[in-house]
């Protein structure tokens, strides 16, 4: 993980280690969801993670489309394959 002194920077190295654990690179993602509550949270992630704006929350994230208390993780995983099937992607 990371030092928790640092505020909101966590989902950027839990990233990191699924993608290195899965054998994976974010350029192997066509589509990114971070889902964030907070805009600068979300902001400091794309910056540590060098994240591209047109494949990361593409349809809004937490913010824009609510963060639904135990729901959040499906409605992330739904929506991200709708638009990847919509897309053809991978």
């Amino acid at each position: 993980g990371c030092d928790p002194k640092i505020m909101g920077i966590g989902p950027a190295e839990s990233s990191r280690i699924a993608l290195r654990k899965a054998g994976l690179a974010l350029d192997d993602m066509d589509l990114i969801e971070i889902n964030e509550a907070f805009s600068a949270q979300y902001l400091a992630v794309e910056k540590e993670l060098g994240l591209d704006r047109d494949k990361t929350n593409v349809n809004g994230g937490a913010i824009a489309i609510g963060h639904p208390v135990g729901a959040s993780g499906a409605r992330l995983t739904l929506t991200t394959l709708m638009e990847l099937r919509r897309r053809g992607g991978k």
